[in-house]
């Protein structure tokens, strides 16, 4: 063998260990340069809270800046649209709720929950609450249940935000959990309903616990039960609905970070690990309960089986999107 060839395979043996070396350490880097975590609603919604709550907490742990940055609009399939498409590097995130999993029941979209994104984390949880007015006949979800099942001529009615917001999956599925009648009666917000709710035009609702705490409270109005598997650790006093009447029923508003289909799992699980980090630290417990959340951290593998699991539960409850 002459010397140019043995010179040749050094070098080029040499450059393939510089080149693997380069891919690892790339891989060990990140993040190395600012993540931009996209919120598919509006400044100021409760997604957007927690997401920059997040944010903050993120740059801190892992020293480079996390933007957040609001991308509104079609019940959050603009955003979302927005991370599917963009590059599977770890420098572009969703900061997502249910709508993930409720939006390809509800429309015709142009990516695929599952197939489009990886799930990295969920991160905190919505309590939400079966209520209705403080003078109401109803003092029980029995009582509740039963009056629904013996009076089918005269529905009773619930308020929400509208088609696929928490607050209606919630009644949807007492409703068919219970093999009851409602009618459904939408609004632009869930503040709107609340304040029907209040004055006696709707027969109950199922607000999240933060929005109708404070009614709870002051005896405006009369809570029947909280919608989780178990008591939140926000309101322990409150008997879950499975408790008091409804056994297997169970549903909260999850929220959660995912990335683009393709990112990396060495950046998925820096990522899962940091916001496991995140979520043991006593000041963002503080700042979880000042929303009205529970912490709810689900790593990548349980978080795929949530969405796998919602994905074919409003599939069953809401059906098909119109034209397929």
């Amino acid at each position: 063998m002459g010397p140019s060839v043995l010179n040749r395979r050094v070098m080029l043996t040499g450059a393939l260990a510089a080149l693997s070396a380069s891919a690892a350490w790339g891989q060990d880097a990140y993040p190395s340069r600012p993540v931009k975590i996209i919120v598919p609603t509006g400044a100021g919604a409760a997604l957007d809270t927690v997401a920059r709550g997040l944010a903050a907490q993120l740059e801190t742990l892992l020293g480079v800046p996390f933007v957040v940055e609001n991308k509104p609009g079609a019940n959050s399939t603009i955003g979302s649209e927005f991370v599917a498409r963009s590059s599977p590097d770890g420098y572009t995130l969703l900061y997502t709720g249910q709508a993930i999993t409720v939006n390809p029941s509800l429309y015709k979209l142009s990516y695929d929950a599952q197939q489009s994104f990886v799930p990295i984390a969920t991160v905190a949880t919505a309590p939400i609450t079966l209520v209705v007015p403080r003078d109401s006949r109803f003092a029980t979800v029995r009582d509740l249940i039963r009056e629904a099942k013996s009076n089918q001529t005269n529905a009773l009615t619930y308020g929400s935000a509208g088609l696929g917001s928490p607050p209606y999956l919630a009644a949807e599925l007492f409703r068919q959990k219970a093999e009851v009648e409602f009618v459904h009666v939408p609004y632009k917000g869930a503040a709107q309903a609340l304040t029907d709710l209040l004055g006696g035009r709707l027969d109950l609702m199922f607000p999240s616990l933060s929005l109708a705490q404070g009614f709870i409270a002051t005896d405006k109005l009369r809570v029947l039960g909280i919608a989780s598997e178990q008591r939140s650790s926000l309101a322990p006093d409150i008997p879950t609905i499975a408790e008091m009447g409804l056994p297997g029923f169970a549903t909260s508003s999850w929220s959660g970070i995912v990335a683009p289909a393709g990112t990396p799992d060495a950046v998925v699980l820096r990522l899962e690990n940091a916001i496991h980090q995140i979520l043991e630290k006593e000041d963002v417990k503080e700042f979880f309960q000042k929303q009205g959340l529970d912490r709810g951290f689900r790593g990548r593998q349980a978080f795929v089986a949530l969405i796998g699991e919602e994905l074919q539960n409003w599939s069953r409850m809401l059906g098909k999107p119109k034209g397929e």
